[in-house]
């Protein structure tokens, strides 16, 4: 089934739905012959690397998103979070041996799409642009990068909004316009569809959203959607008050793309979820430090998005005693 499919995906002998998913299995295609397509040494090797270049890039973007100066704290703890979340998305996949071209790279080119489109330079951040509209045709998910990018860059540069919109924010929304405009193209161009044959929202005659109600329902899929984010959705409402502006945005921002996996796609299978693995990664170490570090207590900074404190001294009754000090020698 893998070879089949790389060999299909390569020279556009599927369906619209799958047909723009093509950089890596063309780039296979163009290297490999076909018999080594899915031999099981060539799978384990494209995992391998794929996941180990995730781990290398995982500490920059965590070390990006943590804002907080406690990298030391992040450090042990994120490659952890990552290898959690990993296994729970993958533990239980039942058609990764087909999909793994697509699926595994996805997690790798999300990072660096969000890393180059946040960066400061301008240069980086159009090199940025390039590689994200590249990666699209690997997997049209990739848009969440964007989402998570203009986030991120809003609370960043939130006291020089102006300067951000034209020099960082402008450029980010331009890459979804350029996603959406390629895609409309291959699909016309290479399928004679427009933008919507590209997306499948039925299943069998079924709205795809409620084929995978039934199942969670009848096929004991609940577990499964338990597993993302290594339990997500038990630990993420409850630790919401410890995360930072950039993240509790970002948060906010991926509603849309996830809806739209939500109609568009399986959602009960978590493979579909890869871009969202690295946030949910340090969400979840940055969540198990806060807690151990304050004892439960939220951040109050975390609490009030798009502000910032100037830093507080560290024993307030101190700086009081060394100012009046300082005013008595003054006379």
């Amino acid at each position: 089934m893998g070879a089949a499919l790389i060999h299909d995906q390569a020279t556009f002998q599927v369906s619209s739905v799958f047909g723009l998913r093509f950089l890596l299995p063309s780039a296979i295609a163009f290297i490999l012959p076909a018999e080594l397509y899915d031999r099981t040494l060539f799978r384990f090797a494209l995992a391998f690397v794929s996941v180990a270049l995730s781990f290398i890039t995982i500490h920059r973007f965590g070390q990006k998103l943590n804002l907080s100066d406690n990298h030391g704290a992040l450090d042990p703890v994120l490659p952890l979070a990552f290898f959690l979340v990993l296994l729970c998305h993958y533990s239980l996949s039942k058609v990764l041996n087909y999909y793994y071209v697509n699926d595994l790279p996805a997690i790798l080119f999300y990072m660096l799409s969000f890393l180059l489109l946040t960066s400061t330079s301008s240069r980086v951040v159009i090199f940025g642009i390039f590689l994200t509209a590249l990666f699209s045709l690997n997997r049209e998910q990739i848009v969440i990068a964007p989402f998570h990018a203009a986030a991120f860059v809003l609370v960043r540069d939130w006291s020089n909004l102006r300067e951000c919109l034209m020099r960082t924010l402008t450029p980010i929304v331009s890459t979804l316009v350029i996603i959406f405009l390629l895609r409309i193209f291959l699909a016309y161009s290479i399928y004679g569809v427009g933008l919507l044959g590209t997306i499948s929202t039925e299943e069998e005659g079924t709205l795809r959203f409620l084929a995978n109600i039934q199942r969670v329902v009848y096929h004991q899929s609940a577990f499964q959607l338990l597993l993302f984010g290594a339990g997500a959705i038990v630990w993420l409402p409850l630790s919401f008050r410890y995360i930072g502006n950039q993240l509790k945005l970002m948060l906010l921002f991926s509603i849309p793309p996830f809806m739209m996996l939500m109609w568009a796609a399986n959602f009960v299978e978590l493979r579909i979820y890869n871009e969202f693995v690295p946030l949910l990664a340090v969400l979840f170490s940055q969540t198990v430090i806060q807690v151990f570090n304050n004892g439960g207590q939220a951040n109050p900074v975390a609490n009030s998005l798009f502000t910032s404190q100037p830093p507080q001294p560290k024993d307030d009754a101190s700086a009081v005693a060394a100012l009046l000090a300082e005013r008595r020698d003054s006379r």
